[in-house]
């Protein structure tokens, strides 16, 4: 599983993850991406958030030698062999950038993971600095200020 540990880092890294149309909106949303590691293999890596309890788990397989197929937003995934492999990341945690609304709700409009609080309010602080943005953590709470 060594191949692994590099993918693990490039989660790290803030991969994109596409999700499939037939998952969007769920409670529980499945998001995919591509990576590759230093020996050149290609894995297929699967994010699993649960909006429910605010859990996220990472797993990876490995993809068939050159199968490139890729655009789970179209239902496609490309061809893998073995088994899912966990990889999940204990020191990531999810983030949302929210915009407050009149109602008094937030108004999401990104999903992204990052190891701390001050790396989710510089991730915020470079994607969104045309706007006033605020960053909630997984249990919902404002945390660059207020409630």
């Amino acid at each position: 599983m060594n191949t692994l540990n590099n993918v693990r880092r490039e989660i790290a890294d803030d991969m994109q993850f596409s999700t499939m149309q037939s998952d969007a909106g769920q409670i529980v949303k499945i998001g995919y991406a591509m990576s590759l590691d230093a020996d050149g293999n290609g894995w297929l890596v699967r994010k699993t958030s649960d909006a429910a309890d605010g859990s996220i788990s990472f797993d990876a397989r490995k993809l068939k030698i050159d199968e490139s197929a890729f655009a789970p937003q179209n239902g496609i995934l490309p061809n893998c062999v073995g088994e899912w492999l966990n990889i999940s990341r204990v020191d990531a945690c999810e983030y949302r950038i929210a915009f407050p609304m009149e109602s008094g709700e937030w108004d999401v409009v990104e999903t992204f993971t990052a190891e701390s609080d001050d790396a989710a309010n510089e991730y915020a602080e470079e994607n969104y600095s045309d706007k006033e943005w605020f960053v909630l953590n997984s249990s919902g709470k404002n945390i660059n200020g207020g409630e």
